[in-house]
């Protein structure tokens, strides 16, 4: 564009990473005695959004069974619970307590993470973020909390867990199977994701 870039005009240049920046307020410096340079003005006026981080190759997929069974991440392994309705199973990084009165066809799952004083794991519960769409903006501001948090777990949601051994996984898509002639279990999707923290 052969065109005199003048003061009051402004250009737009999108780059190879695709953020777009908006050029003003020139001012030549070509006088004599002047350092013939051109100042400028300029901002970042638009970014791409983030790329997710959870590859559909890196998810895996469990069902655990409503308050009698919990999953062990590190493993991949199912853990049954002692006593039904208990809020941990041995060796479990978590389990679906059931907030609801069956058969509903609304949404029952509330994921609780262990609680044990010795192996305590954290959680963060991210609301409306969906598992695919994770990205490493959603997991910086991710606050961690080893306290319950009694929220249902939806298909859109994410939580991401901090297990004892200091892995942090990913855990979404969640859905239940909980209706008559069904197992009476969760279905999820989870991704290590320690690489992204």
């Amino acid at each position: 564009m052969d065109q005199a870039f003048e003061h009051s005009d402004t250009v737009l240049i999108r780059t190879p990473e695709g953020n777009v920046f908006a050029i003003g307020n020139s001012q030549e410096n070509d006088l004599p005695g002047q350092d013939n340079t051109v100042t400028f003005d300029y901002a970042l006026v638009s970014s791409p959004p983030p790329a997710p981080i959870v590859a559909q190759e890196d998810i895996k997929t469990a069902s655990i069974e409503f308050e009698m069974q919990g999953f062990d991440l590190e493993t991949g392994q199912v853990k049954q619970a002692e006593f039904p309705w208990e809020i941990e199973a041995a060796g479990a990084d978590f389990k679906f307590a059931y907030n609801g009165n069956h058969p509903t066809e609304d949404v029952n799952a509330v994921l609780f993470q262990n609680q044990s004083p010795e192996n305590p794991v954290e959680i963060a519960f991210l609301d409306e973020v969906g598992l695919h769409s994770l990205t490493q903006v959603d997991v910086d501001n991710a606050t961690f909390t080893t306290g319950l948090i009694g929220q249902a777990f939806e298909y859109s949601d994410t939580v991401l867990i901090r297990t004892p051994e200091g892995n942090v996984f990913a855990i979404g898509n969640s859905q239940e199977n909980d209706l008559p002639g069904q197992d009476n279990t969760v279905t999820f999707d989870y991704s290590d994701i320690t690489d992204f923290l």
